[in-house]
């Protein structure tokens, strides 16, 4: 039952958030008319949580980014949302009343309420496993390596720190601030909710996208289709930036869309902002910003196209007001816009990414070409994380035979192709474009089904067979999230079931959690092999493959324990985590000098957790020389004459 009524409360959150960015979205687009209801609810809501995601940015930069400012902020954005309702709800009453001839209960109202019905199950039935699925505690790699690292450091800070002890220590910020957003209102749990909100809007313009293009039946496959990919059910119910990414980056490629057909200035701003928005979500997003300038002054319409300095100028500003307060920040940091990529160009840093594993250009071709196959059927070649539907491989070859004659599509799979050869062959970064993916193999779909139905005469079971597709078309997605909730059992409820439930997902959790019931937020460890669990130490992590702290600096002094001792005091370390079963990371535990200044504090079948002696014993800074260092550990050395000492938590060995 404690359950339950997590997943419930977890639900109610996702639905004021919705509300909240709806509302946020309806205040921006005041003026604004949208011919569909359905468009209008999900660009609002896209809009809402994209300007969320802004305004926390600059709170950040400014220093306030607390509860109480962005509870305020919540307030009076559904406070003026409830205004503005009330006086449209007036002026709807004051209307005169329209007499009908019809009774009030017809086959029409009978069908939507059938309708709405089959809708509310549909709900239940399928978000309720991703629901719950994003109801556990963070357990993805990124999620806990830096990506919620980032939001509690925002959160606790108040403002947008460099985090030098990060694999990244500075990048693109929005997605990690509507977490920290969540972090001061909620709990990290929640932030997950933030991704699941992501995936259900980005469905729910899919439809309202596919309904504008051809039918509803288009879009209600497109939604289906991309919910219905395990790699979406398992972002859904993580702390990753993909999920908004993707938002993203759909909502801007349908602006340009509907750009083409209605030639209006404020869907040219939405495709600049949205992607612009993209940008500040991660660097991958910066490949639409251009994609979207040249989709947009290049359209397949020839009649917009003597508009293309006004609509670059316009474009181009909205670009830079967007994006400025996040990459000047970067900037600001690193001199490097792209930290810490293009270190040829923007000079070499401790974070500089590791170099390409491809030693041929023939390889990397073969594993552009075997991607699609990999994030299928072998996601450890691609990433390692959840696959893609089946179905989507399946269905790809009428692509070829569908799409053809349209020119529209045709432009939006070229720069979706464009963008798949560009990025690195990692299923997770293929998330941006497999919404258009969806879309036009639904488009394709429905085509045969026109084709093969006519429809004068079997309109009923056409519309059934399309709700069979739909069912069908969810299925992989839904299946792997009620394997993994049977996997994982219920999520846990209260801090005694949730140290449990980590400790047996994560079993070198046990070592960081004897480290935070004992010293709080006043610790420093040195964890060799177990870089995810940043988030879960409440001190400080370090030990990662990049950065000051970087494994290359400490692994090769594992058999020489004076050596290790000084580096680890050199990074300010006073414990030493070790993940057994790696061999890169031999200690000399026979070594009587390890003895005495590796106490061992704490020890189970994963990990070990060692005592560093005395802070005073050691290299006062990391800049400090190294013959200086080595000089007074050989010093101490010869003496070998401690004494033991104890500051009433712990004890340590010292000089004499």
């Amino acid at each position: 039952m404690p359950s339950v009524v997590l997943v419930v409360g977890k639900g109610a959150t996702v639905v004021l958030l919705a509300i909240t960015c709806s509302v946020l979205g309806k205040i921006l687009t005041t003026a604004a008319s949208f011919p569909d209801r359905l468009e209008r609810s999900a660009i609002t809501s896209i809009l809402g949580l994209a300007a969320t995601a802004h305004v926390l940015n600059l709170f950040g930069l400014a220093g306030v980014l607390n509860r109480s400012v962005v509870l305020t902020f919540f307030g009076v954005t559904l406070t003026i949302g409830v205004v503005f309702l009330a006086r449209r709800a007036a002026v709807v009453a004051n209307r005169p009343a329209t007499p009908s001839l019809t009774c009030a209960s017809t086959i029409a109202s009978i069908g939507t309420g059938r309708q709405a019905f089959l809708i509310l199950g549909f709900v239940v039935v399928f978000f309720g496993p991703l629901l719950v699925l994003a109801s556990y505690p963070p357990l993805a790699f990124d999620e806990t390596l830096y990506h919620l690292p980032f939001a509690r450091a925002f959160a606790r800070t108040g403002g947008l720190p460099f985090l030098p002890e990060l694999r990244v220590p500075v990048f693109p910020p929005l997605t990690e601030l509507l977490f920290a957003g969540m972090l001061l209102i909620f709990d990290d749990v929640s932030t997950h909710l933030v991704s699941l909100l992501a995936v259900i809007l980005t469905a729910l313009l899919l439809v309202a996208w596919g309904k504008r293009e051809s039918s509803w039946r288009t879009g209600a496959l497109a939604g289906a289709l991309y919910l219905g990919n395990p790699i979406v059910a398992q972002l859904s119910s993580t702390a990753y930036v993909e999920p908004t990414l993707t938002l993203f980056v759909t909502a801007a490629l349908y602006s340009v869309s509907r750009y083409w057909a209605d030639r209006s200035s404020a869907w040219l701003v939405r495709a600049a902002f949205l992607s612009a928005t993209a940008a500040g979500t991660k660097y991958l997003g910066l490949f639409f910003v251009p994609a979207a300038l040249v989709l947009l002054m290049f359209p397949p319409s020839e009649r917009v196209r003597a508009h293309r300095l006004s609509t670059s100028a316009l474009f181009c500003v909205v670009i830079a007001a967007t994006l400025l307060p996040v990459y000047a920040r970067i900037i600001y940091f690193t001199g490097n816009p792209l930290f810490p990529f293009l270190p040829s160009v923007f000079g070499s840093s401790l974070w500089d990414p590791a170099p390409s594993p491809y030693s041929s250009i023939a390889s990397r071709v073969v594993e552009k070409i075997t991607l699609p196959w990999n994030a299928v059927f072998e996601p450890a070649a691609a990433g390692r994380q959840a696959p893609v539907s089946p179905l989507v491989l399946l269905l790809l070859p009428l692509l070829l035979c569908a799409q053809a004659r349209r020119s529209t599509a045709r432009a939006l799979l070229l720069t979706c192709a464009v963008f798949a050869c560009a990025v690195p062959p990692d299923a997770r970064y293929l998330m941006p474009i497999l919404p258009i993916v969806c879309l036009a193999l639904s488009s394709a779909l429905e085509r045969m089904f026109r084709w093969a139905v006519v429809r004068a005469h079997f309109r009923t079971r056409q519309s059934l067979f399309v709700w069979i597709c739909c069912g069908i078309l969810l299925l992989p997605g839904w299946l792997y999230a009620n394997r993994a909730i049977v996997h994982r059992g219920t999520p846990p409820v209260g801090d005694a079931e949730r140290d449990f439930f980590l400790s047996h997902q994560l079993p070198v959790y046990r070592a960081v959690e004897v480290l935070n019931k004992t010293f709080g937020t006043r610790f420093t460890v040195y964890a060799v092999h177990a870089e995810n669990l940043v988030y879960w130490a409440d001190g400080t992590l370090l030990g990662d493959w990049t950065g000051p702290a970087s494994f290359a600096r400490v692994l090769p002094l594992s058999s020489n324990p004076p050596r290790l001792f000084c580096k680890l005091r050199e990074l300010g370390a006073g414990y030493l985590l070790v993940t057994k079963g790696h061999a890169d990371f031999p200690l000399a535990t026979a070594d009587p000098w390890f003895s005495v200044h590796f106490r061992l504090i704490y020890e189970d079948e994963k990990s070990g957790l060692f005592a560093l002696s005395s802070p005073d014993l050691r290299c006062q800074s990391a800049d400090r020389k190294k013959s200086s260092c080595e000089a007074e550990l050989n010093l101490i050395v010869r003496n070998d004459i401690y004494r033991r000492k104890t500051d009433g938590e712990n004890e340590y060995y010292m000089p004499r």
